[in-house]
């Protein structure tokens, strides 16, 4: 059976009258069975009145005979004979009476710019009448033509198709009706429809940068013409770049406002920063020369700064003598301007209980003396940093025995820590860092040298550190 219009339900009598009476309904919405409607039949005694569109939702019947009983009977369109839908319908009785006034003039409130479809949202203020107003009829273009659109007397708004129209507006007006026929117009109102506005005429018309420092800017922008047939502006998009890098978002900004602060940035550095608004569908804006804004941020004059850091936490070893050395010391650095540093990370020598071979207990010192500076990168909230550290064993004891050790056990090579940080990370507030690291081979500990060495050997080793600042540089630990 092919699909067939959806039936309106909820008929009701909205004005009652003589000779002429108000009927509405509830339009229905459509599925996979049924579609929706192109208009409604209404049938009333020998009376038929034939209403179009899909959002008309109440007809006026007249001709019939005064204190009559009638049903009104409300089908949709267009109609089939192959298993029809049941009509909705309502019972009533004509009054003996007959009126002369008509209903006062409704006021329209507002009819904005239609959709993209043609479609527009009408309000009025609601007309009085003595014996009640059946239905409002909204006409489009002239106050001759066909309504648009009928609603019943209690509406006060109704969604209306007033059509793609490519060059000018067009103009509305409400129609108040009572059940005998009686009616008024509204004043008409102007309405802008869609097909006449620019799409996309939304765009930067002008932006500048100020409060520029040497890692940062305030960037402001207006904005002209609006987004006509296109939904409406949701947000702003600020975006930056410089050289040949990939441009970073510098945020989003809300609809009502045009002003940004732009910050860790790069002293004297060229930027491009482009503006972007984002509509309510995802699509954006046209762009303007406006659009895009170069800054150049200013040298930085203020010279390396020193921090100092308390140092704590503990190194994993994973291969065949495995457990956990506690560490403590101080971290001292010196950061340019750009993020770079350099720095001295002194650890104690530490005491650790280890196991070898997962059963023999094992005490040993441990000492990681480093190699040259510590060096690396900071941003405004991470670091990362590299730690050359020669690993030595000064004592190995295993019962209380001296199984290997001395001064000159160590790593015959130098471990590289690559170190970053595990979360937020700030020269002020400190934070903490983690990385791996290998042992290579040991060398110079004594007779059993060979059978440490292949213990201690391997990569896959885990340091932490937590960095905790303080007033004023610590002295190196030794």
């Amino acid at each position: 059976v092919p699909p067939r219009a959806a039936s309106p339900t909820n008929a009701k009598l909205a004005a009652n009258g003589s000779t002429t009476v108000g009927i509405s309904w509830s339009t229905p919405n459509p599925d996979v069975c049924h579609t929706t409607p192109t208009g409604y039949t209404v049938t009333v005694g020998d009376q038929t009145r034939t209403v179009s569109g899909s959002f008309t939702s109440a007809a006026q019947v007249s001709g019939l005979t005064p204190n009559t009983p009638y049903t009104a009977s409300i089908t949709s369109l267009p109609s089939s004979t192959v298993q029809p839908e049941s009509p909705a319908t309502v019972s009533f009785t004509t009054t003996p009476g007959s009126d002369t006034t008509p209903p006062t003039k409704p006021v329209i409130l507002s009819a904005g710019h239609t959709d993209p479809a043609g479609n527009t949202t009408v309000t009025w203020s609601p007309s009085t009448d003595d014996t009640g107003v059946v239905a409002y009829d909204v006409h489009a273009g002239t106050l001759a033509s066909a309504p648009i659109a009928t609603v019943a007397g209690i509406a006060t708004s109704v969604s209306a198709h007033v059509g793609v129209i490519t060059s000018g507006g067009t103009q509305v007006w409400v129609v108040a009706r009572d059940a005998d026929g009686n009616a008024t117009a509204s004043d008409p109102v102007g309405v802008n429809t869609c097909g006449m506005l620019p799409s996309g005429t939304l765009s930067v018309d002008s932006s500048t940068a100020t409060g520029v420092t040497s890692t940062g800017a305030t960037v402001s922008w207006t904005a002209a013409g609006q987004p006509g047939c296109r939904p409406a502006l949701d947000h702003w998009l600020v975006q930056r770049s410089s050289g040949a890098g990939a441009p970073v978002a510098v945020g989003t900004i809300p609809a009502g406002q045009t002003t940004i602060a732009a910050s860790g940035l790069t002293p004297a550095t060229t930027y491009t920063f482009t503006i972007t608004g984002v509509l309510a569908d995802g699509s954006t804006t046209d762009p303007s020369a406006a659009s895009t804004l170069t800054v150049v941020t200013l040298p930085d004059t203020s010279g390396p700064t020193t921090y100092g850091f308390i140092a704590a936490g503990s190194a994993t070893l994973k291969n065949l003598v495995k457990g956990s050395v506690p560490l403590s010391g101080v971290f001292n650095t010196t950061a340019a301007s750009d993020g770079s540093f350099t720095g001295q990370l002194g650890l104690a020598p530490a005491t650790a209980s280890l196991k070898a071979l997962g059963f023999l207990p094992v005490t040993a010192t441990v000492s990681f003396v480093s190699v040259g500076d510590v060096t690396g990168t900071s941003t405004a909230t991470s670091l990362s940093a590299v730690a050359n550290e020669r690993i030595k064993l000064p004592s190995i004891k295993s019962f209380g025995i001296q199984l290997a050790g001395g001064a000159s056990c160590q790593a015959t090579q130098v471990s590289k820590i690559a170190l970053s940080s595990t979360g937020a990370f700030t020269w002020a507030t400190g934070g903490s860092v983690a990385g791996t690291f290998s042992i290579s081979n040991l060398s110079g500990c004594g007779a059993l040298n060979g059978i440490v060495s292949s213990l201690t050997a391997g990569g896959g080793n885990a340091i932490a550190l937590t960095l905790r600042p303080t007033a004023t540089p610590p002295a190196p630990t030794v």
